[in-house]
C-alpha cells in the first residue's frame, strides 16, 4: 500500500454489498476523467485500471447490470466474493499534469504498473494464471489429445476416443477467515452444484486424502452455500496453503468436491 501512496494514489472510498449488489461510495474525483483507480484489501492491491470516462461512470459500469458488466464479469464476481468477508477500499489519482494538458502516466506506463503490482483481478493477469493452471491441471486435455479430437470432428468414426469429461471448477483465494476457521464460501453461480443445508459432503484434498464436511446455507445472509470442514480442513490449509494463496475447487457431484493448493 505504501507503494501506491508513493505513486500519488489517495484513498477516496470503498465498495460494499447491498442485497448482494455492488455499491460504491467515493468522496472525490467522481467527475474527473482519465483517473487511475485501484481496489485494495488491506495491504493487497487487487485491481488497477484507467478510467478514461469519469470515475463515477467507470464504477457504475462495474456496479450496474448491462453489456459493460459482461466485460468486467470476473472483476464483479471477485468483488462480491471478497466483500463477503473483507472490506475493499478504492484508491485513485488524477492522471494529468500541466493544467490538464498532458498525462502523468501513459497507457504503457499503466500497463507496466499493473505488471509490477500483479493485481489478482486484472484481466491479463487472470488470463496468464489460467494458462498456467491448465498446464498444471492433470485433467486438462493435452495438445496431442486436442489433435485427436480435431481429427475425430473432421473424420467421424475414424476413432472411438472421446474427450475426458471435465468437472466444473474455479479458483478462489484463501482469506484469513477461511484459513483460521476451516471453511469457505461457494460462489453464487456454483452454489447449485452442492447439496442442501446440513448435508454431509466429501472433500478430497489434493487427490490424496478425503475428509467429511457439511454444507451450510444459513451461515451467510445471502444464502450462498458454505462448506464447513472445521479442524481437519483448517489443518490442511495450514500444511498445504496460506492466507491469500490460491486454491482450486472442483465439483465431482453434489456430495463430493476436490480441493487443490496452487503454487
Amino acid at each position: 500500500m505504501k507503494k501506491l501512496l508513493e505513486l500519488g494514489f489517495k484513498k477516496i472510498g470503498k465498495w460494499s454489498l447491498v442485497d448482494n449488489e455492488l455499491n460504491f461510495e467515493i468522496d472525490s474525483l467522481a467527475k474527473n476523467t482519465n483517473v487511475v483507480v485501484a481496489f485494495a484489501q488491506g495491504e493487497s492491491v487487487k485491481f488497477i485500471s484507467l478510467a478514461e470516462d469519469s470515475l463515477e461512470i467507470f464504477l457504475k459500469k462495474l456496479s450496474s447490470d448491462g453489456d459493460d458488466q459482461k466485460y468486467f464479469s470476473k472483476i464483479v464476481n471477485s468483488l462480491k466474493e471478497e466483500l463477503q468477508e473483507n472490506n475493499i477500499e478504492i484508491y485513485a489519482m488524477k492522471n494529468k499534469k500541466f493544467f490538464g494538458f498532458m498525462t502523468k502516466f501513459s497507457k504503457e506506463d499503466i500497463t507496466k504498473m499493473i505488471h509490477d503490482f500483479s493485481p489478482l483481478w486484472n484481466q491479463e493477469n487472470i488470463k496468464d494464471r489460467v494458462k498456467n493452471m491448465l498446464k498444471k491441471d492433470r485433467s486438462a486435455i493435452k495438445k496431442s489429445e486436442k489433435e485427436k479430437i480435431k481429427k475425430e470432428i473432421k473424420n467421424p468414426g475414424s476413432t472411438k476416443a472421446k474427450p475426458k469429461k471435465e468437472h466444473p471448477s474455479y479458483i478462489f483465494v484463501l482469506t484469513k477467515s477461511y484459513y483460521e476457521r476451516g471453511f469457505f464460501n461457494i460462489k453464487t453461480s456454483y452454489s447449485h452444484l452442492v447439496s442442501d443445508d446440513k448435508v454431509p459432503i466429501n472433500i478430497v484434498l489434493d487427490s490424496k486424502k478425503t475428509i467429511v464436511g457439511r454444507i451450510s446455507r444459513t451461515a451467510n445472509a445471502t444464502k450462498i452455500a458454505r462448506v464447513i470442514g472445521n479442524k481437519p480442513l483448517r489443518i490442511w490449509f495450514e500444511n498445504h496453503s496460506g492466507i491469500n494463496k490460491e486454491l482450486r475447487i472442483t465439483f465431482i457431484n453434489k456430495k463430493k468436491i476436490k480441493l487443490e493448493a496452487l503454487d
